[in-house]
């Protein structure tokens, strides 16, 4: 799965946390540092594999505690709908 943050958020970092405003539902969010660090990987590009490698390096935290709260942070952006996410592998994304 690939997840990219919504084009009509406005996202902006204060003191290492982000801070997004959903103009849409009239909400803003505030992330702490996990889910920021997260928020910052989701380019479009990345998988969710990827960033639970780069959280391990970056942390220097157990693969299974970062993959539980890298998973935990995409639901739960996903659940907000702050994120858009698509499968690399399904057949609609690679065109057929």
């Amino acid at each position: 799965m690939i997840c990219t943050p919504r084009s009509d958020l406005s996202a902006r970092n204060v003191e290492g946390e982000m801070v997004i405003l959903d103009k849409r539902s009239g909400k803003i969010h505030q992330l702490n540092s996990t889910a920021s660090f997260v928020w910052n990987k989701l380019d479009g590009r990345r998988s969710i594999p990827a960033i639970v490698s780069d959280m391990v390096q970056e942390f220097d935290v157990e693969f299974e505690i970062a993959r539980a709260d890298v998973a935990r942070v995409v639901s739960d952006l996903v659940r907000l709908e702050l994120v858009t996410t698509s499968d690399p592998e399904s057949p609609t994304e690679r065109g057929n």
